[in-house]
């Protein structure tokens, strides 16, 4: 009788840490997908910003008023104090400077979701594979206007990684509360099996 009952613990504590469990991940994958997409909002923000700032730095036919490799110079100083990392763009998708990697040895960027979007006119946001640095990233871009003529875009990017650890606190944190009340109910069967 006495193993039937440890059984029947052993069972019910098994389904009660997979059911903390499943509980711990619905209520952590929402918690994520919303700091992701508060992140890209704030990301959208910051690209608009930026497309006000370097609006000085535009010709009006779309050239930039410095050379490249000053410009990645500026993009690499004003980058140096955030999080994020700054790409300026023209209207072909050339890149025209980068605060993290030479400008030159950058793809065309016209197919980028974000950039196609900001070269419609419209501010848009993108989570994926950095072909150029390897790694997950947000990123937002936003039109430079010259007048009405939209003559390049400016792109923010921010890694997921830089996201993510507030994240996995959470998980932790729900992880430690549900093991400790994991192990409150393993102590209340074991007393009352014994009792």
């Amino acid at each position: 009788m006495k193993s039937l009952r440890r059984v029947l613990i052993f069972r019910y504590t098994l389904i009660t840490a997979l059911v903390l469990v499943a509980v711990a991940l619905l209520v952590v994958l929402p918690i994520r997908s919303f700091t992701l997409s508060r992140e890209e909002d704030t990301l959208e923000k910051q690209a608009e910003l930026f497309a006000r700032i370097f609006r000085p730095y535009f010709e009006p036919e779309g050239s930039l008023s410095m050379d490249a490799d000053e410009f990645g110079a500026y993009l690499e100083g004003l980058a140096s104090d955030l999080p994020t990392r700054l790409t300026v763009i023209d209207t072909y998708g050339r890149v025209l400077g980068d605060s993290d990697f030479p400008a030159e040895e950058m793809e065309n960027h016209a197919g980028r979701p974000e950039v196609a979007s900001a070269l419609s006119g419209r501010t848009g946001s993108a989570r994926r594979e950095s072909r150029t640095m390897g790694k997950a990233y947000i990123y937002a871009a936003a039109p430079v206007r010259v007048g009405d003529r939209v003559v390049g875009v400016t792109r923010v990017a921010l890694e997921e990684e830089d996201v993510t650890p507030a994240v996995f606190g959470v998980w932790w944190i729900i992880l430690a509360a549900f093991g400790a009340l994991l192990l409150v109910i393993v102590g209340a069967s074991v007393w009352t099996e014994r009792s």
